[in-house]
């Protein structure tokens, strides 16, 4: 929001001069009022202290009113009401007319580009959204022309920490809040603020933490997922997004770091409050690689180290960088523990069913084919049950293998990818397949946390497919 600063307001400073100033020095006058003699008065009660003895030679005479014993001040005065009234209407006029005169010429941004720093921030914290909306833009207009002192922007920045969504989390269900965060991202751009400060300003926009498997089958691997909230996407026309990263996360057994193989960086997705959440590719804790060997029955616990950087988008300037480290346990049991449950429920079954669709983006149902490789979303309008399936796809009287889809139970819809990396070789534009869902508890095994899963195979027949041109 840059705004072309208006001209100097020459009407208000002449109103200033006629009207508010000689107003203001009437009221105060009045307010003081009109001597009336030269007897000595208390400062504090006002009480007439004529003919009061002096206690102290050294020393003011003591009020025996209030008790006070300070210089007092000399001569009786009565206000003038009618000078406070007249300086009153004097200065309230003047600033009524200028208020009126300037509100016809000027926009609130253009307004904000001539006011004082303290004014724009205090409106950015006790004006209403639409003001502190515009307060905000002018501090970042400000801080993105590099116009205030190196100290006022620096102060910006705890500022931006205590008042912003970084301090206040309820500022992230709120339009401002966006505001506030542009003025954030704008002052790690410009460099400001030290490490620490820009790392709480960079945690603020994602929140991340670690689930294992809690009970896992005596040598199996460990399921371990890194997972993402993206508090703050930062979506804006003109900005360029965030880059969330990841660095080397690895598991500590005692003393032994094991770095865990997964991709290595992840975008920031999602508007700030929406609640949206995604996760980095699980990984597993294998023996001889990110486990040690010979681990048996019971507990183990390992530490979790991760390092983040918050980059000006993929590729771009680290604008934060924290770290992280986690305490998880996870308990071996013999081979016939840590079952997986298949839950029968025609009802749920027919309801998942009937609220499903397959979309590639592009067309509202059906997959991509691209390079090779066929992709799809599966889009579901609710999620009654965990659900775990291997999907297959059927062409031809043959079946091809997909991914496996694991969703966890929510109250609102889910989108989750299909991925086919090798197709039936004679597919082509405009052929339909039967994509067909098994269920499958050894996905449910591979998460963290599923352990009944609905037991309902279903097919989706006649799904387009649509080559990419």
């Amino acid at each position: 929001m840059v705004n072309a600063a208006p001209e100097f307001p020459w009407f208000v400073l002449w109103a200033l001069v006629i009207g508010l100033v000689p107003g203001l020095l009437l009221a105060v006058a009045g307010w003081r009022g009109r001597r009336l003699d030269d007897h000595p008065v208390c400062r504090d009660c006002e009480f007439d202290l004529f003919g009061t003895p002096r206690d102290h030679p050294e020393k003011p005479v003591k009020c025996p009113e209030c008790g006070t014993r300070r210089e007092p001040r000399v001569g009786n005065r009565r206000r003038s009401y009618r000078l406070m009234s007249a300086g009153t209407v004097i200065a309230v006029a003047s600033v009524g007319t200028v208020i009126v005169w300037g509100s016809g010429r000027y926009t609130a941004s253009q307004l904000a580009a001539v006011k004082p720093v303290w004014l724009l921030k205090w409106e950015a914290v006790h004006a209403g959204d639409g003001g502190a909306a515009i307060a905000l833009g002018e501090l970042t207009d400000r801080v993105t022309q590099k116009s205030l002192p190196a100290s006022t922007a620096e102060g910006l920045v705890d500022l931006a920490l205590t008042r912003g969504p970084a301090g206040d989390p309820a500022l992230v269900h709120v339009p401002r809040g966006n505001e506030w965060d542009k003025l954030a991202v704008t002052l790690m751009r410009s460099g400001l603020g030290t490490d620490d400060q820009r790392a709480a300003l960079g945690r603020s926009f994602v929140e991340t933490w670690t689930e294992v498997r809690p009970r896992v089958r005596v040598g199996e691997p460990v399921p371990v997922r890194l997972r993402q909230r993206a508090l703050g996407g930062f979506v804006s026309l003109g900005q360029v997004g965030l880059q969330l990263e990841i660095h080397e996360p690895g598991a500590v057994f005692d003393v032994e770091r094991h770095v865990l193989g997964i991709s290595d960086r992840r975008g920031v997705a999602g508007i700030r409050g929406s609640g949206l959440s995604g996760g980095w590719l699980g990984t597993t804790l294998r023996p001889g690689y990110g486990l040690p060997r010979g681990l048996g029955l019971g507990e183990h616990t390992f530490e979790l180290e991760q390092s983040f950087s918050l980059t000006d988008g993929s590729g771009g300037a680290v604008l934060a960088e924290w770290g992280q480290r986690e305490t998880l346990r996870f308990t071996y049991v013999d081979a016939g523990g840590d079952p997986v449950r298949l839950v029968r429920d025609p009802t749920v079954g027919a309801e998942i069913e009937q609220n499903l669709s397959v979309r590639t983006g592009r067309v509202s149902e059906g997959l991509l084919l691209e390079h090779g490789r066929l992709r799809g979303m599966l889009d579901l309008a609710r999620v009654p049950h965990d659900l775990a399936y291997r999907v297959e796809i059927d062409f031809a009287g043959r079946r091809w293998p997909g991914n496996n889809v694991t969703v966890n139970r929510v109250p609102h819809g889910h989108s989750v990818g299909l991925n086919f990396d090798d197709p039936p070789p004679t597919l082509s534009d405009g052929d339909t397949v039967d994509l067909v869902f098994t269920p499958d508890p050894d996905a449910a095994r591979m998460t963290t946390d599923m352990t009944a899963i609905l037991d309902h195979a279903f097919t989706i027949r006649g799904v387009r497919v649509e080559a990419a041109p």
